[in-house]
């Protein structure tokens, strides 16, 4: 369930100060071996020190704060959620159930009609054929097999038999489904009825924590972003990055003073790998480059791309010469650079959408969601290619409603 999602993110603020969680957030700040060790100037070293004089002060402040919580209670709380899974999985599978032998009679049309349009002689696909050559359609596997009447004839029984064996196993599943619906009714009932109190258990025990006040207060939002801020980035990283330059350090100073940017930023996944001065950084740069980034939809690709490329991503290499996408390049295209340029991927995907060149549910992606969209390896160029060749090869796979799903059918069947 969603909610439960919503609840661990609110009350990890809670038990982070608290001391009972001691899980690394996945996004904070973790060398790697190839990484070069930071040195700090004594100017980065005066600016450490004051980052973890304020991460105590805000880690005093908030403990002071939050009631002290009482770790069976936490327990029985985590012991909730756990018991509520299995329910859910059950409730979740009955209803499947239900649904698929609802479905039976629906699956017996289908067939029907695949059968009722099926080429039925030689005459008929020739026809087809022939029809298609008018169009300038050329395909030379289908022509093959119609040079050879008795090969044609003998796929096309094929695929009559397979249909109308479909057909007897269709109707055969609507006769089990009339048994078998009312007692799967039943059984999908009692497994939602199941779920529902063992969601009931777990309000219960998130209500005995005594913290609900709290939690839907924002009284302490400021503070609890900038302490997990400074614990994800560390004050090291956040040194090292001020150090070198007083606009880096007057970066730092500003995304401390923002409380709704902290948040967003923190809601949505946080800075890739607990950068937060580069995420603050290509936020500023971006900001720079198009006044539209300020609000809407620009603003929320803005932060976007700050997040996904606070860590630079590694462009993905293409082809070259006579076999190369030069033909699709854009103008702005940084063909030199080993990492994807983030301005410049932002201010392709805001002439992409102005252009009207993406799909219309573009305008309302959350952050989180546009995060996944930017965050590819692939030069914009190759990006725009994509577009294209779709619109050339499958434009019957771009939906002209809201059903994105269909891109991830593409991905699945088309694109490997």
């Amino acid at each position: 369930m969603l909610y439960k999602h919503h609840l661990a993110a609110a009350f990890s603020g809670v038990i982070l100060v608290s001391g009972y969680a001691n899980a690394q957030n996945p996004n904070a700040y973790s060398p790697k071996k190839t990484d070069p060790p930071l040195v700090l100037t004594e100017g980065g070293k005066s600016l450490e020190s004051k980052y973890i004089t304020a991460q105590a002060s805000l880690k005093e402040e908030l403990e002071k704060a939050i009631p002290k919580l009482d770790e069976a209670k936490i327990a029985a709380w985590q012991q909730a959620i756990q018991a509520e899974e299995g329910p859910e999985k059950e409730a979740v599978a009955k209803a499947k159930e239900v649904e698929k032998l609802q479905g039976v009679e629906g699956n017996l049309h289908k067939l029907e009609e695949q059968l009722r349009y099926a080429p039925q002689t030689l005459e008929d696909a020739q026809a087809d054929l022939a029809r298609a050559r008018a169009r300038g359609e050329e395909n030379p596997e289908r022509m093959k097999l119609l040079q050879n009447a008795e090969n044609f004839l003998k796929s096309r029984q094929t695929d009559i038999d397979r249909i109308n064996a479909g057909i007897a196993k269709a109707r055969k599943d609507i006769e089990d489904a009339k048994v078998k619906l009312p007692a799967a009714i039943q059984a999908a009932q009692a497994a939602k009825q199941a779920h529902e109190k063992a969601t009931a258990a777990t309000w219960q025990a998130m209500d005995a924590l005594g913290i609900n006040g709290l939690l839907s207060s924002s009284a302490l939002d400021a503070k609890l972003a900038q302490y997990v801020i400074l614990k994800e980035a560390t004050p090291l990283v956040l040194a090292d990055f001020a150090q070198h330059s007083p606009e880096n350090q007057k970066l730092i100073e500003q995304l401390f003073a923002d409380k709704d940017l902290m948040l967003q930023m923190l809601i949505n996944d946080g800075a890739s790998g607990g950068r937060y001065g580069q995420a603050m950084r290509i936020y500023t740069d971006i900001q720079k480059a198009s006044p539209k980034a300020k609000d809407g939809v620009f603003q929320r690709l803005a932060m976007a791309v700050s997040l996904a490329y606070a860590t630079p991503i590694v462009k993905r290499d293409r082809p070259t010469g006579a076999d190369g996408l030069e033909a699709s390049d854009t103008d702005t295209a940084d063909k030199d650079s080993k990492f994807i340029d983030p301005v410049q991927r932002y201010l392709s995907y805001e002439k992409w959408h102005e252009a009207g060149e993406l799909h219309k549910g573009f305008k309302d992606l959350s952050v989180w969601n546009l995060r996944r969209v930017v965050d590819c390896t692939d030069p914009d160029e190759i990006l725009a290619w994509g577009r294209q060749m779709l619109h050339t090869l499958r434009p019957d796979c771009i939906p002209s409603n809201d059903d994105t799903l269909v891109f991830v059918d593409v991905v699945d069947k088309e694109i490997a």
